[in-house]
C-alpha cells in the first residue's frame, strides 16, 4: 500500500553516511522534541524523487543531529545514495496542536 504524497508530513533530511554499517546522520526539521526517538516505519524522498518505505531498526541522538539505520541499507554506499532525502511520516499521527494552531503543510498552497 502506497501513501499518497499529500498524506505525508516531512520531520527529517539525511545530511550523509555514517559509519560502516549503513547508518547515516540525519538532521531534524520538527519542531516536537523527540520526534524522531520511537519511529518505526518511514518513507523516504529520495533526490531522485522516487519514495520508498522502510523500517527504522535504530535511532540515536548524536548532539544536534540523529543516527538513523534503516532495515535492507547496510553499506556506506547505500545510505549514500539517500544522502539530500527526506524521511516522511504519515500526517495522522504528526503530534497534537495547540487550540489556535496551524501545521506548516496545511498552509501551502493556500
Amino acid at each position: 500500500m502506497t501513501t499518497a504524497q499529500a498524506d505525508l508530513v516531512t520531520i527529517a533530511k539525511i545530511e550523509r553516511h555514517f559509519g560502516v554499517r549503513g547508518e547515516f546522520k540525519v538532521r531534524s526539521l520538527s519542531d516536537v522534541p523527540g520526534r524522531l526517538d520511537h519511529l518505526k516505519q518511514v518513507q523516504i524522498l529520495a533526490p531522485t524523487g522516487q519514495t520508498v518505505a522502510r523500517t527504522v531498526t535504530h535511532v540515536r541522538r548524536d548532539g544536534s543531529t540523529y543516527i538513523m539505520g534503516l532495515a535492507g541499507i547496510t553499506t556506506p554506499e547505500e545510505a549514500g545514495m539517500l544522502r539530500g532525502g527526506l524521511i516522511q511520516v504519515p500526517r495522522a499521527p504528526a503530534a497534537a496542536l495547540y487550540a489556535a494552531g496551524y501545521f506548516a503543510c496545511a498552509l501551502l498552497g493556500m
